[in-house]
């Protein structure tokens, strides 16, 4: 947990620590048997870049405003 937050940071970063994003892998799989590795792939570097931006943030929000 980063310093200084309060909370969880739900699903952020991985396909598993959310259901939300487990239902939504498993129909898109249904519906797109062949793409499968592309969406991971997608969806892990989208994710993990949306965890490094909120970082870098939060450690503003925590160096400058607090």
């Amino acid at each position: 947990m980063i310093k200084g937050s309060k909370g969880s940071k739900g699903g952020c970063g991985t396909l598993i620590a959310s259901l939300a994003s487990l239902i939504t892998f498993s129909e898109y799989k249904k519906h797109n048997p062949g793409s499968v590795k592309s969406y991971m792939l997608k969806f892990t570097v989208i994710n993990f870049s949306f965890v490094i931006i909120f970082y870098f943030v939060q450690s503003y929000v925590n160096r400058f405003l607090l």
